[in-house]
């Protein structure tokens, strides 16, 4: 996979496979239902291309990864699963109008698609362990589902979604080096294209150099400020993000690899409310004269400078992360993840579409592992970095258990809809937490829990029809 996008996922995680410990029969069954689908998605993106307002289609589009996503589980292919997931997630949010259907969204989906019928598939069919690296498809979801800006190389990805038309595509993300025994016999023939692309490399450098001024002087105001602000933080912020991204489009490996730890220390610290100490000034006003440094002997100098310009830099980081190693699994909420995912909790994850048609027909049983996995998740999430899902699991617990104890309240429509908007912001707040961001609990969020538990709380009669057996259907 190309350097690049190996730093951008540093902290993205996916729980480990083993599928290959799977029964074959089971194995066969997965690759089976993996080619019904195949034959249904092939037309529906075709006329989701055509017509992409149409919600039937979308529907229908969306009910395909869900699929996806559990029989991946299920089967222990679980990289693979949680990207379906993430083109799951990502079209929820199309339909709750959260994020906006634009050509990024319809081709995001599609490259995974695509990936699932020309690397995956044929993967699984013959029992290898996958040789990609999918951790960026995950990234590309969740920057979707925040609604920001993807990465230029991430999205150079997204032409998959027209280029991948067989097994033999290198598509960038291969854990072996197989991309560059593919793109070595080119170079002989390409000498014009290679002077052109010189050309633009040379000019985004000094577009680079440029911006990057600001982009400093931005920074020294937030290291000479008397009294460092929340507004001081997002423009520092700001400034490393578009100083990672910018080196990264014009090719300095050096200044994308300090600029991402930079900025990756600074979000966990806004994250967690906590306030840097002289230790991260120290560190970021090394990293300030660094990229000055970088930037006066670029272009000038030669790469054993640079190199010896970046170790400064490199032993200065190492020297701090020594001094937070202790409290570096608290402050940093990615990571949790993979751990979240290895929990029992599918059910849980599940209830967004499934708790209106098993509740009633599945009673008691239902609720209560709903119960079991959400008091699962209770213990799991007793911890500052994941504090918002525990108190909005404890809400959720808390309506379960009136459930079992007022059957009849499954008896009102009522009940569906706010256990359904519940559900719902519950998989948006995991999202964030898989997004590294912070969990917090906004005005929105606790509107929905009070006015569930309100529901849940208050005395309801008893209608004619019970819940401990399946309702037959008029």
């Amino acid at each position: 996979m190309k350097e690049i996008l190996k730093h951008l996922v540093e902290t993205t995680t996916l729980p480990e496979d083993s599928y290959l410990d799977q029964d074959a029969e089971i194995l066969e069954i997965f690759v089976e239902e993996i080619e019904e689908i195949f034959v249904d998605l092939d037309p529906l993106f075709e006329k989701w291309y055509a017509e992409p307002t149409h919600q039937e289609t979308l529907l229908s589009i969306r009910r395909h990864f869900h699929t996806l996503k559990g029989s991946g589980r299920m089967v222990g292919a679980k990289s693979a699963g949680e990207t379906a997931w993430a083109v799951e997630d990502t079209l929820n949010r199309v339909i709750s109008g959260a994020v906006p259907l634009t050509a990024t969204v319809q081709k995001f989906a599609k490259t995974v698609f695509k990936l699932y019928q020309f690397k995956l598939y044929p993967t699984f069919k013959a029992v290898q362990e996958i040789d990609l690296d999918l951790r960026p498809l995950v990234l590309i979801g969740q920057q979707l589902q925040q609604n920001q800006s993807l990465e230029p190389a991430l999205e150079e990805l997204l032409q998959l979604s027209n280029h991948l038309n067989s097994n033999d595509v290198v598509t960038g993300l291969e854990l072996s080096d197989i991309e560059v025994a593919e793109s070595e016999p080119q170079v002989a023939d390409v000498s014009e294209q290679d002077d052109q692309v010189h050309d633009v490399l040379e000019e985004t450098l000094a577009i680079f150099i440029e911006e990057a001024e600001d982009h400093l002087a931005t920074i020294d105001q937030f290291l000479n400020a008397d009294e460092t602000k929340v507004q001081d933080y997002n423009g520092l912020i700001r400034a490393l993000h578009t100083l990672r991204g910018s080196s990264s489009m014009a090719q300095i490996e050096h200044v994308f690899n300090a600029s991402s730890k930079v900025e990756n220390l600074f979000k966990t610290l806004v994250q967690e409310e906590i306030v840097s100490t002289s230790k991260e000034i120290s560190l970021l006003t090394q990293y300030a004269e660094f990229v000055r440094d970088y930037l006066h002997v670029l272009g000038r100098g030669t790469n054993e400078q640079l190199d010896v310009i970046y170790a400064t830099f490199t032993t200065a980081w190492d020297n701090y992360g020594f001094s937070i190693e202790d409290v570096d699994d608290e402050l940093n909420p990615q990571g949790m993840v993979s751990k979240l995912i290895e929990l029992n909790i599918d059910l849980l994850l599940d209830a967004e579409f499934e708790f209106d048609q098993r509740a009633k027909v599945e009673y008691p049983e239902y609720i209560q592992h709903l119960g079991e996995q959400a008091k699962q998740l209770l213990e799991f999430t007793n911890n500052r970095a994941a504090q918002g899902i525990h108190d909005f699991t404890f809400e959720l617990y808390a309506g379960y258990q009136a459930l079992l104890e007022k059957p009849e309240l499954l008896n009102v429509d009522y009940a569906y809809e706010l256990f359904g908007q519940a559900h719902q912001e519950f998989i948006h707040l995991f999202d964030t937490l898989a997004a590294g961001q912070r969990v917090i609990l906004t005005e929105e969020v606790h509107k929905v829990l009070n006015e569930l538990m309100a529901f849940v709380q208050q005395d309801v009669e008893s209608t004619s029809t019970t819940v401990t057996e399946p309702v037959a259907e008029e």
